[in-house]
């Protein structure tokens, strides 16, 4: 949703499926496909105050379906493609269209980077160290924020990518005993300030990081 209580979802009636924008009145963003060949067509992730949408639609690339990231506006979808020949989702958009996601580095691969659209398509990669990545969340700066891999069976953490460098959020949280940003952070404000899921003692909680 946006600030103008503007709101962006998916639907599923039974025989169609996509997405949609409610601005007091429902607007389709994407036609269904046919059931048989795509039973969950698009899906709608993020607006922004301009009413320019995000999120991903499914596309018939060598006879298989596969997710690409996409940028609705004023009923035209455009597809911002993939980072490596699979899928992407387009997560998150700041005000100035900026569009931040995460995609496949290969069809079979299973890993995947994140990326910053920005009328051309950029793979940023994923911080040292780390073997998937995801991005959830951008600001109106360029931050991003997201969640990294480390390794299978080895745990996870939030991470802030910034002027072309990825942060671990641990790493710059000051005064927080018992706290560890170990699982993802979703979203960032123009302030600096972030949100996401971590733990305390062990026991897993939300978290709210307020810049100094």
């Amino acid at each position: 949703m946006n600030g103008a209580g503007h709101i962006v979802g998916s639907f599923y009636n039974g025989t169609s499926s996509g997405s949609y924008l409610y601005d007091g009145a429902v607007t389709l963003i994407n036609a269904a496909a046919p059931k048989d060949l795509s039973p969950f067509p698009s899906k709608a992730l993020a607006i922004n105050s301009r009413d320019q949408v995000v999120g991903w639609v499914n596309k018939l690339d060598d006879s298989y379906w596969v997710e690409h990231a996409f940028l609705w506006e004023r009923g035209v979808l455009k597809d911002l493609g993939t980072v490596g020949g699979a899928g992407t989702e387009a997560t998150a958009i700041n005000d100035s269209g900026v569009v931040a996601g995460w995609g496949g580095t290969s069809p079979y691969s299973g890993v995947s980077i994140i990326f910053r659209w920005d009328g051309e398509m950029h793979r940023l990669g994923c911080p040292p160290g780390t073997i998937h990545c995801e991005a959830y969340g951008i600001n109106n700066r360029g931050d991003i924020v997201g969640e990294a891999l480390i390794g299978v069976g080895q745990g996870s953490f939030a991470f802030i990518h910034r002027d072309g460098t990825f942060f671990r959020l641990d790493d710059l949280v000051q005064d927080a005993p018992g706290w560890r940003l170990d699982f993802a952070a979703f979203s960032i404000n123009d302030s600096g300030q972030i949100v996401g899921l971590g733990s305390l003692n062990g026991a897993s909680r939300g978290f709210l990081l307020i810049p100094r």
